[in-house]
């Protein structure tokens, strides 16, 4: 069963394991996540308990990583019990994001794991009073953009303006939940 679980270091040796897939993978990496993911392993995972706790405290305000809002991180967790990937849900939107982002290691994308964490991310920002939440996905990550626009007509969504960063364009959508 698939499932979204705040940080824990009991998921350190899967968590490292991806970090290496993610260092060595050479595909499309449309918004970055395998980079930064791979970055991670240089610096924060030398004290992995002191890394999984700035996550945690990130969702109260505090060692803001990104985004500069209140963020809870959950981590994608596999039948096997293992990391593989993550759901960002930015207590505020961001225009260059949304409230939503996430990615699944590659040796597991392509799957049900993106589509599954996904709605469990909505169910999550729902809960804790988001009922208008800014998705969005790169223009030219045409399996993303398939997984939103199911998500657009689940919940009665929109797209909305894009954003245009550096020759990136994020397509924006609008989710009512």
């Amino acid at each position: 069963m698939i499932r979204l679980e705040k940080p824990h270091i009991k998921y350190e040796k899967s968590y490292r394991k991806a970090v290496d897939e993610c260092k060595a993978f050479k595909g499309d990496d449309f918004a970055g996540f395998y980079a930064d993911l791979a970055r991670i392993g240089k610096t924060k995972l030398k004290d992995f308990p002191k890394y999984v706790d700035d996550l945690l405290d990130e969702e109260h305000g505090l060692n803001f990583r990104k985004w500069g809002v209140p963020t809870t991180e959950l981590w994608i967790i596999d039948s096997n019990d293992e990391y593989v990937g993550k759901m960002d849900i930015r207590h505020q939107p961001v225009s260059c994001a949304g409230h939503i982002g996430g990615f699944v290691i590659p040796s597991k994308a392509g799957g049900i794991y993106a589509s599954v964490a996904v709605k469990a991310a909505i169910e999550y920002a729902k809960s804790i009073g988001i009922n208008e939440i800014i998705v969005t996905c790169h223009a030219s990550n045409k399996a993303s953009k398939r997984g939103v626009e199911k998500l657009v007509e689940i919940y009665n969504g929109k797209r909305i303006d894009d954003h245009i960063d550096e020759n990136i364009t994020l397509e924006r959508y609008l989710l009512y939940v």
